[in-house]
């Protein structure tokens, strides 16, 4: 039985990296990143299509918001996230995928990981509707993991760890000091793991 093609929802994140990396062929993986308007989008736009190159993934998409104002959500909003799934639908379909990788990740939150599951069934299903409608698998392989977690799966799957960008702001490096910033450093002290830039702790 042939390996089913993958498209990949990648943010430029080190969760969309690490769910790269576990990707058992990643020739046939699509990546599609969609950009976003915030002072980040730059940085997490380069490092999705970094993560393409580095993975040898089939293809890399790059598309801007497609709902009018969807650019000013904040991805963790529940109108942000269904948008996303169903463009990401569409795309699957309109490429040849029959899955769909969401490397989106909430934690021990039992209520927050249902609500996830619950909204990637509903589009799936919704992609499969009509005459013509092939099956699709939404999969959240990393749905339940702490911040801390993705970084030891990071690690173990020799993930490159500054191939990510996590600063809320645009620079040639991660600022340290941003909420983005603080969030992964302390997931990587946590897990007892080098910070990759040479930045000072806020």
């Amino acid at each position: 039985m042939a390996a089913q093609s993958v498209l990949l929802i990648d943010r430029g994140d080190l969760p969309s990296l690490v769910a790269a990396t576990l990707e058992p062929d990643p020739s046939r993986m699509v990546l599609w990143h969609r950009r976003e308007a915030d002072a980040g989008a730059t940085g997490r736009s380069s490092a999705a299509k970094d993560h393409a190159e580095a993975m040898g993934a089939r293809r890399v998409i790059l598309t801007e918001p497609i709902v009018l104002g969807m650019h000013d959500m904040a991805p963790p909003s529940g109108l942000f996230q269904t948008g996303l799934l169903l463009q990401a639908a569409v795309i699957a379909q309109q490429v040849g995928c029959s899955k769909v990788v969401w490397p989106y990740h909430v934690g021990a939150d039992a209520e927050r990981v249902g609500e996830a599951v619950d909204r990637a069934n509903l589009v799936a299903t919704l992609a499969e509707l009509g005459p013509s409608g092939p099956s699709l698998m939404i999969d959240l392989p990393l749905i339940d993991l702490a911040d801390e977690k993705i970084v030891d799966l990071a690690d173990d799957s020799g993930a490159p760890l500054w191939g990510f960008w996590p600063c809320d702001a645009d620079g040639s490096e991660p600022c340290g000091s941003c909420r983005g910033c603080q969030r992964w450093q302390r997931a990587f002290e946590n897990a007892k793991i080098a910070w990759p830039w040479e930045v000072a702790p806020a």
